[in-house]
C-alpha cells in the first residue's frame, strides 16, 4: 500500500488551454501518449452547451514524461495551437 502512495507522487497533472471544439477526451489522450504514459484526461465541459470549454487536465504517469511533453515549443492539435502547463497546486 505504501508503494501506491509513493507512485501517485511521481503522477504530474497538466493544465491544457485552447484546445479546439473538435478535439476530445480521446482525441487529447492519443496525443499525448506520444510521450509518455497517459492516466486520465478529463476536459472541462459547459453544462448549459454541452461543448467542452476549451481547456482540461491530462495526468501523466511521472515527471520524465511532463518534462518532455513541457520541453516541446509547440503543440498543435488540428492545426491550432495549444498551451500546456504543469498544473499549480
Amino acid at each position: 500500500m505504501a508503494s501506491r502512495g509513493v507512485a501517485r507522487l511521481r503522477e504530474t497533472i497538466l493544465y491544457v488551454s485552447n484546445i479546439p471544439w473538435t478535439i476530445g477526451n480521446n482525441e487529447l489522450k492519443i496525443y499525448f501518449t506520444q510521450f509518455g504514459k497517459v492516466m486520465k484526461v478529463n476536459l472541462v465541459f459547459d453544462k448549459n452547451t454541452g461543448f467542452h470549454r476549451g481547456y482540461g487536465f491530462v495526468s501523466v504517469k511521472d515527471s520524465e514524461t511532463t518534462q518532455t511533453i513541457l520541453q516541446k515549443s509547440r503543440h498543435i492539435l488540428d492545426g491550432k495551437s495549444i498551451e500546456v502547463k504543469a498544473k499549480e497546486h
